[in-house]
């Protein structure tokens, strides 16, 4: 699966862009580094499984599991935005955090897990 976007949020599409609508701030956050970006001349340009996988995981999710509840979900390169997974203890793709926090790095999310962890971060925020 070729990822063609700098930035994207699942819940518009897959545009090349940044489309989040910042008016439209949600509970919980879900961010994803995934292997791919540009930065200082350097190009990724190796494919990551376990990144495919999880973005597929997170794209369902989202029709499913977090349908009609305030969940945002952000796609980055991670070459591109190093610097602010690193600062959070991130460092091996894919990086999926939650509000901010890792939640896992380097593995196949685990969808039961997540969606829990969606849950508990819901119930504290309302």
């Amino acid at each position: 699966m070729a990822i063609n976007a700098i930035c994207v949020v699942i819940r518009i599409k897959v545009t090349g862009h940044v489309t989040a609508d910042v008016n439209n701030m949600s509970s919980v956050s879900i961010v994803m580094y995934y292997w791919g970006g540009k930065k200082f001349g350097i190009t990724i340009k190796t494919e990551c499984e376990e990144c495919d996988i999880n973005m597929g995981i997170l794209k369902e999710m989202e029709k499913k599991e977090f349908e009609n509840k305030p969940v945002s979900i952000i796609i980055k390169p991670w070459l591109t935005h190093f610097w602010e997974v690193l600062f959070t203890g991130g460092w091996h793709a894919p990086i999926i955090l939650t509000n901010g926090k890792i939640f896992s790095q380097g593995v196949v999310i685990d969808r039961e897990r997540l969606a829990q962890k969606v849950q508990t971060e819901l119930s504290i925020n309302n």
